[in-house]
């Protein structure tokens, strides 16, 4: 027979193993007190043997407590992962303690003992509620965490990104600053190199008419069969110099030949 005496409830129920192929019943005694702050039922080997509990059900963990609708005296309450199948000698114990643990479900501070079962779900769906949103505001707090370092950390990449492209646009200005130098000089080589040719050109037609007003010279010197004087040189060396320069000079040797007289 359950006993409840101000706010301790206490009898044998009808317990289901959780080991084992074949899942039994045994018998064992709870006590519930409304005044443990923890809300814990134990469940113990006697009434006689309460010396060290076999274990306890934290009424702030269980989520359900519900009656099969296939058996008469059995009830169930739920916690995550486990459900306590519990039996009771008669009906009317099975509603004590249903009666008696449901305004305790979630950790609730519940009464005495034997509130309506309405106002015992009610407390119960409004502190899973509470629960639930409290669960939410930890998940929103932890999740805006992660956004704040995922924010911390993005922002250091682009700090880090910023610093590289104003160092490869700082190269890049170094770079063209050198290539603008280099085809400074490049444009300083080809205009020496167009001065040049230009001097060469010059010399050279100036070297040619030079060479055309030598020859004539001697020409006229050997057809008027005049010595040749001290500033013009003997037609024979002036030939054989054409003869050993690769320049224009050998494009006057038919001339020169035609010029000379025979032997």
């Amino acid at each position: 027979m359950s006993e409840v005496s101000g706010t301790k409830t206490s009898g044998y129920l009808m317990k289901r193993g959780e080991k084992g192929l074949v899942k039994g019943y045994k018998k064992r005694w709870f006590v519930f007190n409304t005044e443990d702050a923890e809300k814990r039922c134990f469940y113990y080997p006697s009434r006689d043997d309460m010396v060290k509990e076999l274990g306890f059900i934290s009424m702030s963990t269980v989520t359900d407590i519900r009656k099969p609708a296939s058996s008469s005296f059995d009830f169930e309450i739920q916690v995550p992962g486990r459900v306590y199948y519990l039996q009771a000698p008669t009906e009317k114990e099975m509603n004590v303690w249903i009666e008696t643990l449901t305004p305790h479900i979630g950790g609730g501070s519940g009464g005495s003992g034997g509130g309506s079962n309405d106002d015992a779900i009610k407390q119960r769906d409004e502190k899973i509620a509470q629960l639930e949103q409290k669960l939410k505001a930890l998940q929103a707090e932890g999740g805006e965490t992660d956004e704040q370092k995922m924010r911390i950390e993005l922002h250091a990449a682009n700090e880090k990104a910023e610093k590289l492209a104003a160092e490869l646009e700082k190269a890049k200005k170094s770079v063209e600053e050198l290539e603008g130098k280099l085809h400074s000089k490049d444009d300083e080589l080809q205009a020496l190199k167009v001065k040049s040719k230009k001097s060469e050109d010059s010399h050279a037609e100036e070297l040619t008419e030079l060479k055309k007003e030598y020859f004539r010279a001697c020409a006229i010197g050997i057809v008027q069969q005049r010595k040749i004087t001290k500033d013009l040189p003997p037609v024979a060396e002036l030939y054989k110099s054409c003869l050993d320069d690769g320049t224009e000079w050998k494009d006057f040797v038919p001339w020169i030949k035609t010029t000379l007289p025979k032997k």
